[in-house]
């Protein structure tokens, strides 16, 4: 499956194939999926937009129940975005709807962030309903955490260089060794959408199981590096809060 950014006003949905079907939203007013705002980020232009805005701020329900449970819970690190995306990209994933649609997410960093409180704004069409969210990565606590603010963290890290990003980001490592995790029983709901927002997981526990896993066996011990690269920006993040 391709992943392209696009920087047209259209809303982005991923087909299992590979195909990509675009919706227009030109007429909604919303910033589509994939959509960012080039800047500066030095220190002047970090002025954050939600000084006025109420902490955890939340959307509206849309009444449609599978959208609202999927981001009705949001944790105390994650709250509604006003503000705007700053730079590229940092990272990439999806989030399966159904057996047949999964919907892109994207992390970037926030207008809103700043050195000691840095933010990563992550873009969500997952549903077809556009949002985006800030998520302040010096309260993610990897010990308990949803894969929401994982996401943010895993970017914001392989950014600063703690993590390195390979390929497809430490997220998606993290994310396919804690699939492996589920698989051996450790685990569960790893690709659930529901978990995605609202489900709290020890991820460096689980991280830990698969790394003695890997390390045991000499075909997967590269694995195992990977396992250990990740614990040491998870335990660093920790160790933080």
């Amino acid at each position: 499956m391709s992943i392209s950014i696009s920087e047209q006003s259209e809303a982005v949905m991923y087909q299992p194939n590979g195909s990509v079907q675009a919706n227009a939203s030109a007429s909604s007013g919303l910033e589509p999926f994939g959509t960012y705002h080039m800047g500066s980020t030095n220190n002047s232009q970090k002025t954050s937009s939600l000084g006025t805005a109420p902490k955890r701020t939340l959307y509206e329900d849309t009444g449609n129940e599978q959208i609202d449970a999927f981001y009705r819970g949001l944790s105390s690190a994650v709250e509604k975005s006003t503000g705007k995306a700053l730079g590229k990209p940092l990272s990439l994933t999806t989030i399966p709807f159904n057996d047949k649609i999964s919907y892109g997410m994207v992390a970037s960093y926030s207008d809103a962030t700043t050195a000691d409180d840095p933010v990563i704004r992550v873009s969500s069409n997952w549903g077809g309903e556009q949002r985006w969210y800030d998520v302040h990565v010096n309260e993610v606590n990897p010990s308990n955490a949803t894969q929401l603010e994982m996401f943010a963290l895993m970017a914001y890290q392989d950014d600063q260089g703690i993590t390195e990003r390979g390929t497809f980001g430490s997220y998606q490592k993290m994310k396919a060794f804690a699939h492996n995790a589920e698989l051996s029983g450790y685990t569960n709901g790893i690709y659930d959408y529901n978990s995605f927002m609202n489900e709290k997981k020890d991820w460096i526990s689980i991280i830990k199981k698969m790394l003695n896993d890997y390390m045991s066996n000499p075909l997967t011990y590269g694995q195992g590096l990977d396992c250990q690269k990740l614990i040491f920006g998870m335990e660093k993040a920790e160790q933080s809060l």
